[in-house]
């Protein structure tokens, strides 16, 4: 897995913490996903993903959508699964909905 592909779980994790919980649980779990990403110092993987969250400001760069120019659209959509085709296909289903 890249190392941005952490980092960016990594962010959307404490994203999610913090839309769906309090200020005080989304602090400990920030402060606990911190915790486990610097126990890892030899990973870079984990150094990224410390950085990410240490920074919020670091979240911009990380893996995302990109839009061209005209009616094109290009993006990124990622999907950690594992054995979900069904799943997976119901998800994405919308996508040939769209006007392209």
């Amino acid at each position: 897995m890249s190392h941005e592909l952490v980092a960016l779980m990594v962010a959307n994790r404490v994203r999610y913490v913090e839309k769906h919980h309090g200020p005080v649980y989304s602090a400990v779990h920030r402060a606990a996903v911190i915790c486990h990403a610097f126990s890892r110092p030899t990973d870079p993987a984990h150094r990224q993903a410390l950085r990410a969250v240490a920074d919020r400001g670091g979240w911009d760069p990380l893996l995302h959508a990109t839009f061209c120019s005209g009616e094109q659209v290009a993006g990124s959509i990622i999907i950690p699964a594992h054995s979900e085709a069904a799943v997976t296909g119901r998800t994405l289903s919308w996508l040939g909905e769209l006007p392209y």
